[in-house]
């Protein structure tokens, strides 16, 4: 647990280094802060042994603060939003995790239901160009990052911690200034102290660039 403390410490130091230092290139009027929200419909296949495998099925919050950095690789008008701009992000993304039970094992017995709190920094990298209505931006983006989990055994006094790892494929589509809509598929791979688990998630919601 110390060993898991000591880890998770650094990784929020990196959180803190990464959003201080976008912070400050936020300065710039190319930099831009955004908020994003999603639920997530998941489900988890979770395993000791090859004659032990199951699956579980659940769901998910999650809340991601990036600052997205522009690159324009073309521009056919002298527009803002025409054209095609390589997009680089970082920030840091949290999540809360619910799976239930999984089906049963051959032997009778099955996985217990488990939740988790988890936090971690986030890199990623897109494309952006026109999108779907005249004077808007569509993104196709990968994201990826280290998650510190805090985790019960649902309904249970039962607490543990583990690390795990995750990529996000994700579209973005604009329909104001401000405001866009975005579809997620995200997979996550953690050793849970009952198994390593792999979770696979649809997820949707809102983007807010401030």
């Amino acid at each position: 647990m110390q060993r898991f403390m000591g880890k998770t410490r650094k990784a929020g130091l990196v959180a803190a280094f990464i959003i201080l230092l976008f912070y400050a290139n936020a300065m710039n009027a190319e930099a831009q802060p955004t908020l994003e929200a999603q639920f997530l419909y998941a489900n988890a296949w979770t395993w000791t042994s090859a004659t032990a495998f199951s699956r579980h099925t659940g769901y998910a919050f999650s809340l991601d603060a990036q600052w997205l950095f522009p690159l324009r690789l073309s521009s056919s008008a002298q527009e803002e939003n025409r054209g095609i701009s390589l997009m680089f992000a970082a920030g840091v993304h949290a999540q809360h995790v619910n799976m239930g039970a999984s089906v049963w094992l051959a032997d009778g017995s099955r996985y217990r239901a488990w939740n988790a709190l988890g936090f971690g920094p986030e890199v990623g990298v897109g494309i952006q160009f026109a999108g779907l209505s005249v004077g808007r931006k569509q993104i196709f983006a990968l994201s990826a990052g280290p998650i510190a989990n805090f985790a019960n055994y649902t309904s249970t006094t039962l607490y543990n911690a583990y690390w795990s790892g995750y990529l996000k494929l994700s579209w973005e589509a604009e329909i104001d200034r401000h405001w866009a809509l975005d579809v997620s598929l995200p997979v996550e791979i953690g050793s849970r102290s009952d198994g390593t688990s792999v979770i696979a998630a649809l997820g949707a919601g809102v983007q807010y660039v401030f």
